[in-house]
């Protein structure tokens, strides 16, 4: 079930994830392909780390709600809040790069 799942995320994922232009040459670096796949899994696997992390903190947020324990409530508030912004910056990463290339191109 589990496997399942991750596999449904990831594929999901792969869906909308961007991807960094090619610049119409082939890599020069030895292991750049490699390099790139092994950037693609890291990237993978820290967003199913954000969902599982939204998922905690949001059992903790009910809980604390639930046993009238304000400080635990608050936790998973802000539990929820940092996962949401990490997978956002891990979202955002490929963009900064892409916009941070185009901005190195207009320099030159």
């Amino acid at each position: 079930m589990a496997s399942q799942l991750t596999q449904a995320v990831v594929r999901g994922y792969e869906r909308i994830a961007f991807t960094v232009p090619d610049q119409g040459t082939t890599p020069t670096a030895p292991g750049q392909a490699q390099l790139t796949q092994l950037v693609g899994t890291i990237r993978n696997w820290s967003i199913i780390a954000c969902v599982i992390a939204i998922i905690i903190a949001a059992i903790l947020w009910a809980w604390g709600s639930q046993s009238q324990n304000a400080a635990q409530a608050t936790q998973g508030k802000k539990g929820i809040l940092v996962a949401i912004a990490a997978a956002a910056v891990i979202f955002a990463a490929e963009a900064l790069v892409n916009w941070g290339i185009g901005l190195g191109d207009a320099i030159q």
